[in-house]
């Protein structure tokens, strides 16, 4: 949660130079997903990963948002554009890895 600090500060100087609306949404959407996840882990403290009808829109919100910083670190600098993707699809084989044992 505290890597929304940093990420609302990246936000903050966007919205003054007035970037274009795609990175916006990217960056809501990042928001949106780390809002839900305060409100629903740290808050409420609901366990929602037990069921797949609230467990399934929760990662479908979770892979919009790191799609999502994928888009945003591309529009800061192609190479850590790249760096970023590389790191979400060792994400992915590390949670398919993960799931599969």
């Amino acid at each position: 949660m505290l890597l929304a600090i940093p990420l609302a500060i990246v936000f903050v100087q966007y919205l003054v130079k007035g970037r274009d609306l795609w990175i916006m949404i990217c960056f809501g959407s990042v928001f949106l997903y780390m809002f839900l996840e305060l409100l629903l882990d740290y808050i409420l403290r609901i366990e929602f990963r037990q069921k797949p009808i609230t467990h399934v829109p929760y990662i479908i919100m979770e892979y919009i948002a790191l799609f999502s910083l994928i888009g945003i670190s591309t529009a800061i600098d192609r190479t850590w554009g790249y760096i970023v993707g590389i790191s979400f699809w060792i994400l992915m084989g590390s949670l398919i890895y993960l799931y599969w044992l």
